[in-house]
């Protein structure tokens, strides 16, 4: 008899338990803090040695943050050579002010058609001798298998930067954030 006072109890208790529901942990997932990324939409292709007056760095960003890209304050462009191992000192070679994002009508790849985005992006466009310049080299220091170097910093209203150096490997290099903030262009 006394084993099936414990027998009862125990499917008792169990049925107390299976009745509640379950409860969310209280974390307070409203004060998280969020970040900002430049999803890229267009990547920079390659320099052609033989047009080097002409050639520019381009590339197209989306600012991807929780208030639809208005977090923005400013990009800074960042260059530097590359040839081997040996690099030249960054140097800042321009600036994007928020107003240059813009709503824009690029398709993104697995979004639906017709749904766009709702993120502003940019174009951002660096002349070769201009970047060559703020690095103190000419057209002439450059050759075949060079790279030049850009690396995009984001500084949000709040004064919060974002770059290469504090980002995780699946913002920089995953399929849908593609935010490298890091553009290796190389002189053919």
């Amino acid at each position: 008899m006394n084993k099936f006072k414990i027998l009862f109890g125990f499917l008792f208790a169990l049925s107390l338990n299976a009745c509640t529901d379950f409860v969310d942990p209280a974390i307070p997932y409203n004060s998280f803090e969020t970040g900002t990324y430049l999803r890229t939409l267009e990547n920079p292709t390659a320099f052609n040695l033989a047009e080097i007056g002409s050639a520019r760095f381009k590339t197209t960003v989306e600012a991807v943050d929780a208030e639809n890209g208005a977090t923005v304050q400013e990009v800074e462009v960042f260059v530097k050579r590359r040839r081997g191992a040996a690099l030249t000192p960054e140097a800042k070679v321009a600036t994007v002010p928020a107003s240059a994002f813009q709503k824009h009508s690029i398709i993104l790849p697995n979004v639906h058609p017709k749904s766009g985005s709702q993120y502003p992006a940019a174009t951002i466009e660096v002349p070769v001798t201009q970047a060559l310049q703020a690095i103190n080299l000419s057209t002439t220091d450059i050759n075949a298998g060079d790279f030049l170097e850009f690396r995009l910093s984001l500084t949000t209203k709040s004064g919060r930067v974002f770059t290469n150096s504090n980002l995780s490997g699946d913002v920089s290099g995953g399929q849908y954030y593609r935010s490298p903030f890091f553009y290796r262009v190389e002189f053919k």
